[in-house]
């Protein structure tokens, strides 16, 4: 099926900030041609999860074409959910990422003196056809076992974060916690927030990204009981080393709708190479349950740019008053597909299914970005006329050769066909506004949805 599109409306005197905020941030973001990593349909039936006693929060999801050699019931997508914020995890599975079926309780065992695995929370599962190198178990997890650990004295604050394997996704051996020192003096941490596995990498040199195993996790500044984002690398899983001795992405300043906490994350690699980071973020009055969820982008994976806040940016979720997710909106889980998941339920690259929460009540929702271009307009370009929908019938865009850009409001349709290429028109911003004109630099870069640019059209030679 196709998820439906989302359009943007914003009153003028939001118009000028919103282009220019655009115009900044997509020139950062390369190459021409990319899929628009904010603008997310939510699926209209949400939640796709509400589970009575289960309560299921805080999903991991993974994904196999071959359904996992037939594990737990032959499903082509698999969740470990959290239960409620008391822990335990349950296990899930669906074939179109919308209808998910109950495959049972997560079990492993239990460790004298340490903690129950039913108590087991924030639950980040890789599944590996190879065995992550030849090993028989297929599956592994880290979660976090509720417990604190200062990094004060030089103590293995990684403890908190345990380690396990699995055959089938569902019943957990080799239970042990991690090792490093994760945080500094008056630094907690509290979970793993998502782990990127690099089968091949050479497990040598400076960069983190050289490992196999590269982790987001939560730490907490015990100063002032916030959470942000560190980064730690492993040949193995098992024993891990902190990069830097900081966040690599923290709460947002005192105005911002994250300045309380960024906590759990959902990391990406681009086709491109570059980096994508959806995160749950609130202002430090929810008890760490989100406000919404956020992006970030980065080239190298280290040093990360959040999108600005504002109605058309961060947070790209977020609470919905009265819904399913009117207390909490948060633990985004994202996952890429460069094949749009084998005809596995939409036929889309990227998928999303994230936690909310009404009252007491958890439930986990489900969206998607439908095919969405981007690609550079040089200015000088005569006219380009955007479909759009409802009052604003036809977005008209102009440009001349000093660089000035005209946006304006018309009834009349475009001549002719959409150029070749594109299947439609839509533009992503619809601005209500007439005889707007502004200052644009040398490029300009428009984003269409529902739109497929054949892989052999050059971007650049597309003339409007």
């Amino acid at each position: 099926m196709r998820t439906p599109m989302r359009f943007h409306r914003i009153p003028l005197a939001l118009a000028l900030a919103t282009v220019l905020a655009l115009t900044m941030i997509f020139q950062a973001m390369m190459p021409a041609l990319a899929i628009d990593p904010i603008n997310w349909s939510d699926y209209p039936a949400n939640p796709v999860l509400a589970s009575g006693d289960h309560k299921p929060s805080r999903p991991s999801i993974a994904f196999d074409p071959n359904k996992f050699g037939a594990a737990i019931g032959g499903h082509a997508y698999l969740m470990w959910a959290q239960r409620g914020e008391e822990g335990g995890i349950t296990v899930w599975g669906s074939n179109d990422g919308i209808n998910w079926a109950f495959r049972g309780q997560a079990a492993g065992p239990a460790w004298p003196n340490q903690f129950d695995f039913s108590k087991a929370r924030s639950p980040r599962v890789l599944y590996d056809p190879g065995g992550f190198g030849g090993g028989a178990a297929k599956f592994k997890i880290w979660f976090w076992n509720g417990t604190e650990v200062d990094g004060q004295d030089g103590k293995e604050s990684g403890w908190g974060i345990w380690h396990a394997s699995s055959l089938d996704g569902l019943v957990w051996v080799a239970n042990q916690s991690i090792t490093g020192r994760l945080a500094g003096d008056g630094y907690r941490v509290v979970g793993p927030a998502d782990i990127l596995y690099q089968p091949g990498a050479p497990n040598s040199g400076a960069s983190p990204f050289g490992y196999s195993y590269v982790m987001l996790y939560l730490v907490k500044d015990a100063r002032d009981n916030r959470i942000g984002l560190s980064l730690a690398y492993s040949a193995n899983g098992v024993d891990w080393t902190r990069y830097g001795s900081g966040w690599v992405l923290g709460p947002g300043s005192a105005a911002e709708w994250d300045s309380g906490n960024v906590t759990s994350a959902s990391l990406v690699k681009n086709p491109d190479g570059t980096y994508g980071l959806w995160y749950s973020g609130d202002d430090g009055t929810t008890g760490g349950l989100g406000l919404g969820i956020g992006y970030a982008f980065s080239n190298d994976g280290l040093i990360w740019t959040k999108l600005p806040s504002g109605p058309l940016f961060n947070p790209i979720l977020k609470l919905s008053p009265g819904s399913w997710r009117g207390s909490a909106c948060y633990a985004p889980r994202v996952l890429y597909s460069p094949a749009k998941f084998n005809g596995f339920g939409d036929s889309v690259h990227y998928k999303m299914w994230y936690s909310g929460r009404s009252g007491g009540s958890y439930a986990i929702g489900y969206a998607s970005i439908g095919p969405s271009y981007a690609f550079y307009l040089p200015s000088g370009l005569n006219s380009l006329d955007c479909r759009g929908v409802g009052a604003d019938a036809l977005i008209s865009l102009s440009t001349s050769t000093d660089g000035t850009l005209a946006i304006s409001r018309s009834s009349i349709s475009p001549v002719g066909p959409p150029p070749a290429g594109l299947k439609s028109l839509n533009k992503f911003i619809s601005i209500e506004s007439t005889g707007l004109t502004i200052s644009w630099p040398a490029m300009l870069r428009i984003y269409y949805e529902d739109s497929e640019v054949p892989p052999d059209i050059d971007p650049a030679s597309l003339k409007l």
